[in-house]
C-alpha cells in the first residue's frame, strides 16, 4: 500500500492526512509545539501510523509522495523572529521601505483600528536603517545602464553588513525588473564572500512594478528566510532518518508545491489557508458546486476565501503583516476568531470582545487545563453543552467544564451576566465577525451570498457555521467527515506548481515577434525549473497570461491567453478583446475604459505537474434512519429556546449515507463538532459529507 500525506502546522494543532491507493483518506492531529514545530509535526505522523496499524517507519517508508504545510515562516514574521538582515538599494533610496506608501499606515488593520488615526502607526520596519546601505548603480527603465556596478562598493558593504552580524541580505534596485544584471552581479558577489548568509534578489522574485512592493518581497524572504530553511532542513533530515524515501514537498501561497530545496520561505507564508480553499475546489468539482465560499475555523484564525464558477480567486498584491508585497497568493483574507481566541471584558463599555489574541495549544483555552485562565470561544462552546464534556480526540484530551466557568466567571460578572448568558453572548459575538468578514469578501466585492454554498471546516468551523450561513441567506452548508485536517487534505494533493515571469511593458499594437519571443524565454527558463526537479516538460500543463492595464491605470489585470505563434494582426484584436473581457468580468459590465487603449506590462507562464488525486469512495448504503449513530443526550444552549434542552447526540464516523438528522442535534467527530441549530435539517451524502440544505 502506498500513501500520499500531508501535513498543515497550524497555531493549535498540527493535522496529518494520508490518502492510499483505493482513494481511503485517514487523518489524525496533535497539539503543535511552538516554537519546536517538528516536535508536533512527528506526534501528529504517529499518532496516523497508529491509526493505520501501523508504526511511522512502515508509514514513511510505503509513502510515496509527502507534502509540508508550515507556519513557521508565518509565525516569525507576526510575532517579529525573524533573522536580522541587511539590505543593498539603489544609492539615494535608502529610506523606501521606511517611507512606505499612503496605505502603508493602515494596510493590514482591521477598520476598528483603521477608524482611529490619530494613534495608528506605520509597521515597524524589518530592516533597521543602520543595516540599509546605498550602492551607487543605476538603470533606467528602459534597462539601460546609467552608471556600472563597484564590486568594491558592494564588498565593503557585505562586510559593514557582516560586522552587524546579519544572517541575511536583501537586494533591491531601481528597474531591476527590466536589466537585473546589477542584483545577479550582487548576489554573486555575496555567494563568493560570505556563502552562509541567506540572500534575496528582489528581481528574481516577482519582477513587477512598484519598488516599495518588490523590496518589501526581498526584504521579508531574507527576514524568515535563515529560520524558514533551517527548519524545513531538519524535518527533512528528520523524516528521511526514520524512513522516508520520497522527496519532501512544501506548501505554496498560491495553492501550489514545490520542493522544500526550492521553495522561496515568501511563498509559504499562509500557504495553510490556501491549502484549504484548494481542496474545496476538488470537493465543488465532486459535488457539482461551483460558487464556493471557503469558511477555515482553526484554534487561531478564522479565514475566508471564494471560488466562482469553479476558479480559485487570487491577489497580486497580499499584504503580508502589514506591508505590501507583489508576490501572487490566493485571495484569502483572515481575522484573529478561533476556538482559541481569548474573551475579555470592556470596563467601560460594560461589552464583551473575542479575540484577536489567541491561546494557542500552550496555554490554550481553560478547559484544557494546561494553565491557561483567560477564557475562550473552545470554552464559551464546553460551557453551552456544544463540545462533548469527555473531551477532544476521542477523549485523548479532557475538558474541564468548571476551569471553563471559572474562567469566563469574572467576564461575565463585570457586564452584568449570568456564566451561560456570557457563553451564548461570545458565541453569537464570535458568529458576528465571522459573518462580517464574510460579507467583506462578498457584498462588498458585488457577489451575493445567496449564490454560494459554504464549506465549514477547520477543528471550530462546523460548530458556527449554520449561523453565519442563515445569516448571510447561503444555499446551503457542507461539512466533510475530516473537516479539521481539511486544509492537510489539501496540501496532499496539491499539484507542483512553477511561475516564470517577464516585465516587458508595450502599448498596443505589440510587435509580434517581440510578443512570441517573450514566452519562448520564459519556457526555456519554466524548463530549466522543472529540469531540476527532475520533471520532464512532456508532463507538466502550462497555462500563459498576460499582464494588461489600461495607461491610466497603475495596476494590470491578468489576462489567460492560449499560447501560440500570433501574427501582428491577429494581436490587434485578440488582446484588446481579452482584456476588456476579463476586466468587465472582475469589475463589472461597462466599466472598461475601451477609448483609452490598452497596454501589455508583463508576461507570465505558469507550469503545473499534477499530482494523483484521490477518487472518493462513494457509499452504496441508502439509510434514512440516523438512530445506528445515535450515542445519547445532554442539554445544550439554543437561542430558538432561550434555554438548555436535552439535544440529541450523534457519532460522525457511524452515520451513513442516506441519513437524516433533525436539528437541534449535536454530531460528534474525533477531531470537530456539528451544531445543527433547531428548524434545520442536516443529510448525509454518499460521500458522507452532511449537508445542510437553507434554500
Amino acid at each position: 500500500m502506498q500513501y500520499i500525506i500531508g501535513i498543515d502546522t497550524g497555531g493549535t494543532f498540527t493535522d496529518s492526512v494520508a490518502v492510499d491507493d483505493t482513494g481511503k483518506i485517514s487523518w489524525a492531529k496533535a497539539l503543535s509545539t511552538p516554537p519546536h514545530f517538528e516536535e508536533g509535526i512527528f506526534a501528529s505522523l504517529e499518532a496516523l501510523a497508529r491509526d493505520l496499524g501501523l508504526n511511522i517507519e512502515s508509514l514513511l517508508k510505503n509513502t510515496g509522495a509527502f507534502c509540508l504545510g508550515t507556519t513557521v515562516a508565518t509565525n516569525a514574521l507576526w510575532t517579529r523572529s525573524g533573522s536580522k538582515i541587511g539590505l543593498l538599494v539603489t544609492k539615494g533610496f535608502e529610506d523606501t521601505h521606511h517611507i512606505g506608501r499612503g496605505v502603508s499606515k493602515w494596510a493590514g488593520l482591521p477598520e476598528s483600528l483603521i477608524k482611529h488615526q490619530s494613534v495608528i502607526n506605520k509597521p515597524e520596519a524589518l530592516v533597521t536603517k543602520d543595516c540599509i546601505v546605498g550602492i551607487s548603480e543605476r538603470t533606467d527603465w528602459q534597462g539601460t545602464e546609467l552608471f556600472p556596478l563597484d564590486r568594491q562598493e558592494v564588498e565593503r558593504a557585505i562586510e559593514r553588513l557582516r560586522e552587524k552580524h546579519v544572517s541575511g541580505i536583501a537586494i533591491g534596485y531601481l528597474w531591476s525588473i527590466k536589466n537585473p544584471s546589477h542584483e545577479r552581479e550582487t548576489m554573486e558577489i555575496i555567494s563568493a564572500a560570505q556563502p552562509d548568509l541567506y540572500c534575496s534578489c528582489s528581481s528574481a522574485i516577482v519582477p513587477s512594478l512598484g519598488e516599495y512592493e518588490r523590496f518589501n518581497n526581498a526584504i521579508i524572504d531574507s527576514y524568515i528566510g535563515p529560520v524558514t530553511k533551517a527548519f524545513l532542513g531538519k524535518v527533512t533530515a528528520r523524516l528521511k532518518t526514520t524512513g522516508l524515501g520520497c522527496d519532501v514537498m512544501t506548501m505554496k501561497a498560491d495553492g501550489g508545491s514545490a520542493l522544500v530545496s526550492s521553495a522561496l520561505p515568501l511563498a509559504t507564508i499562509h500557504s495553510g489557508p490556501a491549502a484549504g480553499v484548494l481542496c474545496a475546489q476538488y470537493l465543488g468539482g465532486v459535488l457539482g458546486h461551483a460558487n464556493v465560499i471557503t469558511a477555515d475555523v482553526g484554534g487561531t484564525s478564522f479565514d475566508v476565501s471564494l471560488i466562482r464558477e469553479g476558479t480559485l480567486s487570487y491577489t497580486r498584491e497580499p499584504v503580508l503583516e502589514r506591508f505590501s508585497c507583489n508576490y501572487p497568493s490566493l485571495a484569502v483574507k483572515s481575522i484573529g476568531a478561533g476556538g482559541g481566541s481569548i474573551v475579555s471584558a470592556e470596563p467601560v463599555t460594560k461589552t464583551i470582545k473575542v479575540g484577536p489574541k489567541s491561546a494557542g495549544s500552550y496555554p490554550g483555552p481553560a478547559c484544557y487545563g494546561f494553565g491557561g485562565s483567560e477564557p475562550t470561544v473552545s470554552d464559551a462552546n464546553l460551557i453551552l453543552g456544544y463540545l462533548s464534556p469527555h473531551g477532544l480526540l476521542g477523549g485523548r484530551l479532557p475538558l474541564s467544564m468548571r476551569k471553563a466557568e471559572q474562567a469566563l466567571a469574572p467576564v461575565a460578572e463585570s457586564v452584568g451576566l449570568s456564566v451561560h448568558e456570557a457563553a451564548a453572548a461570545v458565541y453569537d459575538l464570535m458568529n458576528a465577525h465571522c459573518t462580517d468578514l464574510i460579507r467583506e469578501m462578498t457584498v462588498q466585492h458585488g457577489y451575493d451570498p445567496r449564490d454560494f454554498v459554504l464549506y465549514a471546516f477547520g477543528g471550530a468551523g462546523p460548530a458556527h457555521a449554520i449561523a453565519w450561513a442563515l445569516e448571510l441567506g447561503c444555499k446551503s452548508v457542507v461539512i466533510m467527515p475530516y473537516a479539521s485536517a481539511y486544509s492537510a487534505l489539501g496540501i496532499a494533493i496539491s499539484d507542483v506548481t512553477h511561475t516564470e515571469y517577464l516585465y516587458d511593458q508595450c502599448k498596443m499594437p505589440v510587435d509580434g515577434s517581440r510578443f512570441n519571443s517573450a514566452f519562448a524565454t520564459l519556457e526555456d527558463k519554466l524548463q530549466a525549473v522543472f529540469a531540476r526537479e527532475a520533471t520532464q516538460m512532456d508532463q507538466v500543463a502550462v497555462r500563459y497570461f498576460l499582464h494588461c492595464k489600461y495607461p491610466t491605470m497603475y495596476s494590470y489585470v491578468r489576462v489567460p491567453i492560449e499560447r501560440r505563434t500570433y501574427k501582428p494582426e491577429e494581436l490587434e484584436t485578440l488582446v484588446p478583446g481579452l482584456f476588456d473581457r476579463e476586466y468587465e468580468r472582475l469589475y463589472g459590465r461597462g466599466s472598461a475604459y475601451t477609448t483609452a487603449g490598452r497596454e501589455i506590462v508583463g508576461f507570465e507562464i505558469q507550469g503545473i505537474y499534477k499530482r494523483p488525486k484521490p477518487k472518493p469512495i462513494k457509499s452504496s448504503k441508502v439509510n434514512h434512519n440516523p438512530e445506528r449513530a445515535l450515542i445519547g443526550e445532554r442539554p445544550a444552549y439554543f437561542r430558538d429556546f432561550r434555554e438548555f434542552r436535552s439535544t440529541p447526540i450523534y457519532h460522525y464516523d457511524r452515520l451513513e449515507s442516506g441519513n437524516e438528522i433533525k436539528g437541534p442535534c449535536i454530531v460528534e467527530a474525533l477531531d470537530t463538532t456539528v451544531v445543527i441549530p433547531p428548524k434545520q435539517m442536516g443529510h448525509v451524502d454518499q460521500f458522507r459529507n452532511i449537508i445542510i440544505d437553507l434554500s
